[in-house]
Formats: structure tokens, C-alpha cells, sequence
């Protein structure tokens, strides 16, 4: 049996439009995805430095009334999954996770990076239930002012580094919302 060249003409037509198709599919998703895990990274890294200003006053006076408040507002945000409060000495002041974190990954957290004044994420996945998270550390500064009294030729403190906030958020909204996007 001979397939005439227009037929074979038209096959290869055929295969080019849907190589292209793919490609400009794979090309969106891939966008689309990156550009959600960023938009999760960067809100997350405001909410982390949000919590971290208001846990300041529990930090310096290890406080946990406090900083349970810190936390449970923090809850609020749908992709969270845990959040570490360290003082400078990385010794746990409050702890607190989603249901569905396990424990290897709370270990996960505390151990993943050494302690630094700016702040900092890392993507890892949870070895028992392949969930991926986003951790983000943030340091907890204190800033010293000494004017009381409104007075603002005081001088200022230097800033101190007083402990360390890490908020976990969890990728298995975005995940979902990607899937919808498919379909």
C-alpha cells in the first residue's frame, strides 16, 4: 500500500502542530508553576517577618503566653505547617505543627541550616509522605532605642539578634491549585 505525498504531507503538518502544541503547554505549566512556588516563597517570607517582629517581646522574655498568640495567628494562613520560635541559643521556645507534619520533618527544620542574621529558605521533602515544604528562617532582632521620652537626639542601641522564627508552609494547596489549572 503507497501513501501519497499529500498524505504524508499532512501527517507531518499534523506532527509539527502537535509538537508545538506540547511544547507551548510545557512551556505555560512550567511558567505557571514557578511562578506560584514564588509568589508562596515571597508572601511567605513576609509573613515570617511579620511573626518575627511580633514575637520579639516573647522572645526577650521567653514568654510562650505570647508567643502562642504569635503562633495562632499564624496558623491563619492556609499553607501552614509548622513554626519553630529559637532563641539565640537555637534552644526551643514554642513549637507547633499541622497535623499532618510528622516528626521528620520537624527534625528536618531544626537542623537544616546553620543560623543567620538575614533570611533564608530552603525547598525540602518529607521522606515518610513525599509532601514538599518551604522553610523559611528569619531572625528575630531586637532593636534598642533609649528614647523613652520621645526624644529623638538619643542615641540608638546597635540591633542584637535574640532568637530565630521558621514557618513551614506546605506546597499541597499550590499543588492542587496546578492540577485545576490543567483541567
Amino acid at each position: 500500500m503507497r501513501t501519497s505525498l499529500t498524505t504524508k504531507f499532512n501527517l507531518l503538518t499534523i506532527a509539527v502542530v502537535l509538537m508545538t502544541a506540547i511544547s507551548i503547554g510545557s512551556l505555560v505549566l512550567y511558567r505557571e508553576v514557578t511562578t506560584t512556588t514564588d509568589e508562596l516563597v515571597q508572601r511567605g517570607v513576609i509573613t515570617a517577618g511579620m511573626l518575627a517582629q511580633a514575637s520579639e517581646y516573647g522572645v526577650y522574655t521567653e514568654n510562650t503566653g505570647t508567643l502562642r498568640k504569635v503562633v495562632a495567628s499564624a496558623r491563619m494562613d492556609p499553607d501552614f505547617a509548622y513554626m519553630v520560635v529559637q532563641n539565640a541559643e537555637n534552644n526551643v521556645l514554642i513549637q507547633e505543627m499541622h497535623d499532618q507534619v510528622t516528626n521528620s520533618v520537624m527534625t528536618e527544620a531544626l537542623q537544616s541550616r546553620q543560623p543567620s542574621r538575614d533570611s533564608s529558605f530552603v525547598e525540602f521533602v518529607d521522606p515518610n509522605s513525599k509532601q514538599r515544604y518551604i522553610d523559611i528562617r528569619v531572625a528575630i532582632v531586637s532593636k534598642g532605642k533609649t528614647d523613652l521620652f520621645g526624644d529623638e537626639s538619643s542615641s540608638q542601641l546597635p540591633e542584637k539578634v535574640i532568637g530565630y522564627l521558621r514557618l513551614g508552609l506546605s506546597e499541597d494547596r499550590l499543588r492542587t491549585e496546578l492540577l485545576r489549572y490543567l483541567l
